[in-house]
């Protein structure tokens, strides 16, 4: 895994506004960064999709859609969103940056709640429920992951509608949902259904843990813990905790009901009935530190001949001064009332208050009198005791040995574990599961049996289940400095797929070696594509022509390109004093850092003119020539010379001249 400081995002700026500065944490769905607005001059929150949930286009479509629902929320206890966006390749939203901490993280450095600290959190997250779902978006995700609790004492809710856009994508997104499977409702599991009431239920397992700093159902794997919502009741807190009053347990036990029809329909009743609970219990109660329950205090309320009555539908109260109406009893409980009415009474935990949903009761059936029995004859229990014993054996023989004993394993591929195990309990097996990765079965669902369906088995004979547990993710292993064969080698072993990006230059990455990855770090699906970009090699750059530039200008052209500028000088009759003569080399390309010389004239040079009268012709025009002079001879008006002695020079001795100039000798 990539540290913090080297993931691949950390320093780009997406969509030119958003630079991403720091890594805050990384879920199933996303990763999260603090980043800054360059616009705005404000931090953020970044919330980066994975590249294979991005890849999706539906699921693009549906985070749009659901990333605009959730911006036009307007709370303070919701998080704002501000923006969202695609930019190379990164799908992502951005959100008010919070400085605080998550309900986890509160739990994991400090423990449990006490009752007012839960009841306020609980609160808020009521009143962000139900703005939301009078804006008719169900959150999905109530998690204490999602639950921030600000430096500044102020309480929020994210990713509003995030969960939806999820849980409709492909079924790798099945895996990541799962991870919050110890929050899911019933319904979700059974029928892939959630409603407002959905939330609430996870808002009880939320409540639940902030009370006693565990989850209510645990497990080895995902599926055991759905598997446990569909079929078992969340536990009274106060069996866990020695000091939550019963009006909690009554909170929790109709906020987390497993049939949505008993629960409570909207989040206003449940936080109207919060709000009365603050108000109500005294301070003693509400500032309690949280209280492990002990071994003692667990034998103190042990009793027999009591059972605890789940509420039907707890009532809350719309208004002041109404009562909710009480459970119904049992028939024991009945009994007890009917019979020994000052027992049952005294039996009851504390009643609850006005205004709160009826509790549990802890009732004590009286005990019976044993009825007086007739006297029966010897030979008449003889033999209805023979008649019982051919029934036994008849039954015994039918399930045992006889057709009764054979069972048809039924289909249950694809089913839902909890589908499943109904259908093969129905017909007299056991069910035993294992899991394992699938690419193509959705997480919780069954991919094979063994025996397979169809098969005779004997009653009661175990049958194997495989539960999927969705797509295997795999580590993106680091790709840079190697060549395109080496990092192929390496995606292929990892169980992905190259998929080459435009090239680009380096400097110091030999050609066709990997310089940047886009999905360094993370994991992701079999078969996903990881981006390499490879080197390109050092950028040639092609040589400025400066020749007759001035010389500065000849320079910054030069330099700017990335060459460095070698100086020569020469004297020069045609070309200004200080601009270039001359270039090397005059065109092509060079890399960075290479060099170019250039040759800056001095201008003109200037020589003396040697006196040469009187001297041979041949003599004189080898003195000239020497001082770089060019020599024109000529005879004594138009007479060839005969003597070959100077008479004239057209330039006198000792004058100085441009060298090359040309000097004419008149010859006799």
């Amino acid at each position: 895994m990539t540290s913090p400081a080297n993931n691949p995002l950390i320093g780009i700026v997406l969509d030119g506004r958003y630079r991403v500065d720091s890594l805050i944490a990384r879920g199933g769905m996303a990763t999260v960064f603090r980043a800054w607005d360059l616009r705005l001059e404000r931090d953020i929150a970044l919330k980066v999709m994975h590249p294979h949930l991005a890849e999706d286009q539906n699921f693009r479509a549906r985070f749009r859609r659901e990333a605009r629902s959730a911006a036009r929320l307007s709370h303070p206890h919701v998080v704002p969103v501000f923006d969202q966006g695609e930019d190379q390749g990164y799908t992502y939203l951005t959100m008010e940056f919070i400085h605080g901490r998550t309900v986890r993280d509160r739990l994991v450095e400090d423990g449990a709640f006490n009752l007012r600290e839960a009841l306020q959190v609980s609160l808020a997250i009521l009143e962000a429920l139900q703005t939301a779902h009078e804006a008719d978006i169900v959150h999905r995700d109530v998690k204490p992951e999602n639950i921030i609790l600000s430096q500044r004492g102020r309480i929020v809710v994210t990713d509003f509608g995030l969960a939806r856009a999820i849980g409709t994508s492909t079924s790798s997104t099945s895996a990541s949902l799962l991870g919050t499977v110890a929050y899911i409702a019933p319904e979700i599991v059974t029928v892939g259904n959630a409603d407002e009431r959905s939330d609430l239920y996870s808002l009880g397992i939320v409540l639940y843990e902030m009370l006693t700093g565990q989850q209510p159902h645990r497990g080895e794997l995902p599926v055991h813990i759905a598997f446990k919502h569909v079929h078992e009741n969340v536990p009274a807190p106060s069996q866990t905790m020695a000091n939550v009053p019963s009006e909690i347990d009554s909170l929790v036990a109709w906020c987390c009901e497993r049939e949505p029809a008993r629960r409570p329909e909207t989040a206003r009743e449940v936080a109207d009935c919060v709000r009365t609970l603050l108000a109500e219990l005294s301070p003693a109660v509400l500032d309690a530190p949280p209280l492990p329950k002990t071994d003692t205090d667990t034998a103190s309320i042990a009793c027999p001949t009591a059972e605890i009555v789940r509420p039907v539908l707890p009532l809350p109260v719309s208004g002041p001064g109404s009562t909710p109406a009480a459970p119904p009893l049992t028939d024991a409980a009945q009994s007890a009332d009917e019979t020994h009415p000052a027992e049952a009474e005294a039996s009851e935990l504390p009643p609850l208050r006005k205004a709160k949903p009826a509790g549990r009761h802890l009732v004590r059936t009286s005990e019976a009198k044993p009825a007086k029995q007739k006297p029966v004859r010897r030979r008449a229990f003889l033999i209805w005791l023979l008649l019982l014993l051919l029934a036994a054996g008849s039954a015994a023989f039918w399930f045992l040995l006889g057709p009764g004993a054979q069972r048809e394993v039924p289909a249950t591929v694809g089913l839902e574990l909890a589908a499943a195990e109904k259908s093969l309990t129905e017909a007299g097996l056991v069910t035993r599961t294992v899991s394992q990765f699938s690419d193509s079965v959705p997480a919780g669902a069954v991919i094979s049996s063994s025996p397979e369906a169809g098969k005779e088995v004997q009653r009661g004979s175990t049958v194997t289940l495989t539960i999927s547990r969705g797509e295997q993710l795999f580590p993106v292993p680091d790709l840079q400095g190697k060549t395109r064969e080496e990092a192929e080698k390496a995606l292929l072993e990892a169980n992905l797929q190259i998929e080459i990006l435009p090239g680009a230059y380096s400097e110091t990455v030999p050609e066709g070696t990997v310089l940047q990855q886009r999905e360094k770090g993370q994991e992701l699906p079999r078969g996903a594509k990881v981006g390499v970009t490879l080197s390109k090699g050092r950028q040639p750059i092609e040589v400025p022509k400066v020749v007759g530039s001035a010389e500065s200008a000849a320079r910054s052209a030069i330099e700017e390109r990335g060459l460095s500028v070698k100086t020569v000088s020469a004297h020069s009759a045609s070309v200004p004093k200080g601009a270039v003569i001359a270039q090397k080399p005059a065109d092509g390309t060079l890399f960075k850092g290479d060099s170019v010389q250039i040759t800056v004239s001095l201008g003109p040079e200037y020589v003396s003119v040697p006196a040469v009268i009187g001297k041979r012709t041949d003599e004189a025009k080898a003195e000239l020539e020497k001082a770089g002079l060019a020599v024109k001879v000529e005879g004594v008006g138009g007479f060839p010379p005969v003597l070959n002695l100077v008479q004239r020079q057209s330039i006198g001795g000792g004058e100085k001249v441009v060298k090359g100039s040309t000097v004419t000798l008149t010859v006799v």
